[in-house]
């Protein structure tokens, strides 16, 4: 629960949440966007119906699926190894990166980690004939492969599993071919309704490693999860790994133990080192023959064999407390205590150290702060946005207010035509770039030539970018530049004539400033230009950098005696004070020197405006 609501994300909370939103039965139609089965969002839906679709609700949602794994792990290792190493591996679990992401994140993957779970456990108790429950495991194991694809590879792990160590009875054969080629068969239907949409879908984040890649990288993942984590990049994956060696390697040598603490037969010790061996390795080298022939490997698909590393570790830890197989007596039994407790704090103190800054950095698990990028775009008076990205998006569907005025440019016949038509209609126009597109560049051309850029602002990757229009309804007028009393020589090339800027300003609006430039000299080279508005103490209250003419006219390309019209905009923020501001002029070059002028400044207060 902890800052359960504290991260932001820009895309995979606000489709699940989106989604979610719908009737459960349309959500059936998900195919169309995703190559993933329903469940998740199916039972997301009738959970928002009772908890509400806010960002808190949705992600709570997933916690509860983490939780009940949690539990279920402490069961799988006490009847997989024994009590110790079920409470070993119940802690590895509840501490791990990888299953916190998600969760905290409104997707399947705590899902698909529980039912994995879940159906492992129950084929084991199947495989070790001490349960009868095929209708557990054929309900778990259709509930995990209906909620991911990547689930198929656990129930391949335990057909392995069952071919090796499984008993030879055929009746139970028969149940157990039964139960897999039932919930195949189910899958099987689902992706014949879908087939279509996925063939034609593509996830640029696939790739295709070789097994022993594909192994290490899931290691990374399952020790770090998506976090940044230089210092452990190595360290942490290396020691799970090395403990999950050495569990099933004790798994299988272990002079005695068994489930439940008395001497176990050697087929026994052979059946849990097998089993949980088949759940790890076998979903990894499934993948990487798919990948041979479709890229099909990625990281957050693995999730699926996250419980068999941590299963694995558990043994190691619980093998080292024991002495291996030194016995159980003297210093062999003393160092591997130590050991053990040498490996659990370390894993503790790592990861502690990985997630506190997790939990206290807004950016540092989700690349986009959409919050806080929807509360920006809001800020104007009567604003409108233009994207790049689909009407379907979640950025439309969930985060965007439905106040405000959302154009894409997916839907512009004529962007000249319709861009020109929002400027009439609002003081900002806001454009959200997303990917590439002809539709997009021709917009922000017509937008850089005919409005004044006023901001830009990153949240994460997302970028937006504000463009203050000289609206013809009698608020504001384009302006020009008036001459100044002593023109401001910038360097030896550059002088700066004149500006224009409205004498009267209401908060949330842009100044709309026009500056005039005349070349003496050919500059040699390009320069930005800076625009500052600073209140009485000189605090800089709003900014504008940007290429003269929006990039039109460099000054590279500048000649003895041109005369150049730069037009830029500040953004006021809707809080300012009322009072008269400064604006401050000045270049720069691409290493970020700036320009002096004649009395040695770098930059020049060139007016006033007022605002309020």
């Amino acid at each position: 629960m902890y800052h359960l609501n504290f991260q932001a994300s820009m895309s995979d909370d606000a489709l699940g949440l989106m989604l979610a939103q719908r009737n459960p039965l349309d959500i059936f139609s998900l195919a169309a966007t995703e190559p993933f089965p329903p469940t998740f969002y199916v039972s997301l839906s009738v959970w928002t119906k009772l908890a509400g679709s806010s960002e808190l609700a949705g992600r709570f949602f997933s916690l509860l699926f983490s939780l009940m794994a949690v539990a279920l792990m402490y069961r799988a290792g006490r009847r997989l190894i024994d009590g110790r190493a079920g409470l070993i591996a119940a802690l590895l679990l509840a501490i791990n990166p990888l299953d916190i992401f998600f969760a905290q994140e409104v997707r399947m993957y705590s899902m698909v980690t529980l039912f994995s779970l879940a159906s492992s456990y129950c084929a084991y108790e199947l495989l070790a004939e001490r349960s009868r429950s095929w209708l557990a495991y054929v309900l778990s194991s259709l509930l995990a492969v209906m909620t991911h694809a990547f689930a198929l590879l656990v129930l391949f792990a335990h057909a392995v599993s069952a071919l090796i160590v499984g008993p030879r009875d055929s009746r139970w054969l028969r149940n157990w071919a039964a139960c897999q080629l039932g919930v195949l068969a189910i899958f099987g239907a689902w992706v014949l309704l879908v087939a279509g949409n996925l063939a034609s879908y593509r996830n640029a984040l696939v790739s295709a490693p070789a097994p022993w890649e594909a192994l290490w990288r899931s290691f990374g993942a399952y020790a770090l999860g998506f976090t940044p984590g230089r210092q452990f990049t190595i360290a942490l994956p290396a020691l799970l790994l090395a403990l999950a060696v050495l569990g099933g390697a004790w798994l299988a040598m272990r002079p005695g133990g068994g489930p439940k603490g008395v001497g176990a037969p050697p087929y026994v010790r052979l059946r849990a080192a097998v089993f949980t061996w088949c759940y790890l390795l076998v979903p990894v080298l499934l993948v990487s023959a798919i990948s041979a022939i479709k890229p099909a490997f990625y990281e957050r698909y693995m999730v699926v064999a996250l419980p068999a590393a941590l299963l694995l570790a558990a043994a190691g830890i619980a093998g080292l407390s024991e002495g291996l197989l030194a016995g159980k007596r003297g210093a062999a039994l003393g160092a591997g205590t130590v050991l053990a407790g040498v490996a659990v704090i370390t894993l503790a103190v790592t990861t502690g150290s990985h997630l506190r800054r997790y939990y206290n950095t807004v950016p540092y698990a989700r690349s986009d702060d959409m919050r806080a990028l929807a509360s920006y775009v809001s800020s104007a008076p009567n604003p409108v946005v233009v994207t790049n990205v689909a009407e379907g998006d979640p950025l439309y569907g969930y985060y965007l207010p439905r106040s405000l005025d959302i154009t894409t440019t997916h839907d512009m016949a004529d962007p000249t035509a319709d861009l020109s038509r929002l400027a009439q209609q609002h003081p900002v126009i806001w454009f959200l770039p997303f990917g590439e597109s002809d539709v997009q560049r021709q917009a922000l051309g017509w937008l850089s030539a005919n409005t004044y850029p006023a901001a830009v602002q990153w949240f994460g990757n997302a970028q937006v970018l504000a463009f203050a229009t000289p609206a013809a309804d009698g608020e504001r007028s384009s302006v020009q530049p008036a001459p100044l009393a002593a023109p401001v020589r910038f360097g030896e090339a550059i002088e700066l004539t004149g500006v224009g800027a409205p004498a009267q300003l209401r908060n949330g609006l842009p100044v709309d400033v026009v500056l005039g430039w005349q070349a003496l000299a050919n500059p040699g080279r390009d320069l930005s230009v800076f625009l500052h508005l600073l209140d009485q103490g000189g605090h800089t209250v709003s900014q504008h950098d940007g290429w003269p003419s929006a990039g039109s006219r460099p000054t590279s390309s500048w000649q003895p005696g041109d005369v150049i019209d730069d037009r830029h905009g500040l953004l006021l923020p809707p809080s300012l004070p009322a009072g008269t501001y400064r604006v401050e002029v000045g270049l720069y070059d691409a290493s970020g020197q700036r320009l002096r002028t004649p009395d040695g400044k770098d930059s020049a207060i060139v007016g006033s405006v007022q605002v309020g």
